[in-house]
């Protein structure tokens, strides 16, 4: 991956994989994924907002909790860098979580955040809409939700924080399709090493705080020395 194209072609976030519970296709305890390091560090190296999750295999209480140790114990090193920390619970393909019943898989997804949040990140799932109607009671759980539905049309699911709306995206510096998400929150209010308390000319901003007043959206000029009126995503400091 080329991560400064990634950057500057507009892209306000990047989800990573980290680590999984136990291998779908050998026997193996919790790993790492191999280009996790690489893909956090040139993210991160770029200024690139990150979430991470990890795939999940346990069947019981005590293997959520493990894997969720397992997964914060790896992510620790970017804590203060990663914006959501996500569980991502899918049966198809997993025999571990086969023959697990709606309440049993719901309350595993409920476990396993639980223990990331007490490692002190913000904890959230991913699943998709046949899931939902399969597999797990999506009012029940307790954490912000992922939502994978490919098509035009937003999914309607409660605390839906971001949708995945096809797998077959495509980005500057990544020669491969990826998976493409709108996000129903302000990165601004969640990464804080992104904000400076000093500007240069011909920096690119954004305006993260304003107000309607006569039908017009304006922010505060910086000092509180006035307003304007905003009609773009984002602005270039400039000199008079």
């Amino acid at each position: 991956f080329d991560w400064a194209k990634v950057k500057n072609s507009g892209v306000d976030m990047v989800i990573i994989k980290a680590t999984q519970g136990h291998s779908i296709v050998q026997p193996t305890s919790a790993f790492t994924d191999s280009r996790f390091a690489y893909n956090i560090r040139g993210a991160i190296d770029n200024r690139i907002p990150v979430g991470v999750y990890h795939f999940y295999t346990g069947r019981t209480k005590e293997d959520a909790i493990a894997e969720a140790d397992y997964f914060c114990k790896v992510i620790a090193p970017y804590k203060d860098k990663i914006v959501f920390a996500f569980c991502d619970a899918e049966n198809y393909n997993n025999e571990y979580l086969l023959g697990l019943s709606r309440e049993e898989l719901t309350s595993r997804i409920n476990q396993f955040c639980a223990r990331v949040t007490s490692h002190g990140y913000k904890a959230g799932h991913y699943t998709n809409i046949d899931h939902i109607n399969r597999f797990i009671n999506i009012k029940a759980i307790k954490y912000p939700v992922w939502v994978a539905k490919y098509s035009s049309v937003k999914p309607d699911v409660p605390n839906m924080l971001m949708w995945q709306y096809t797998s077959s995206g495509r980005v500057p510096g990544i020669n491969t399709n990826v998976d493409m998400n709108e996000g129903f929150f302000d990165i601004n209010d969640y990464v804080d090493y992104l904000k400076k308390d000093t500007f240069n000319v011909g920096d690119k901003v954004r305006v993260a705080k304003f107000y309607k007043i006569l039908g017009q959206t304006r922010a505060r000029l910086y000092g509180n020395k006035g307003s304007f009126r905003v009609t773009h995503d984002e602005y270039e400091i400039y000199q008079l």
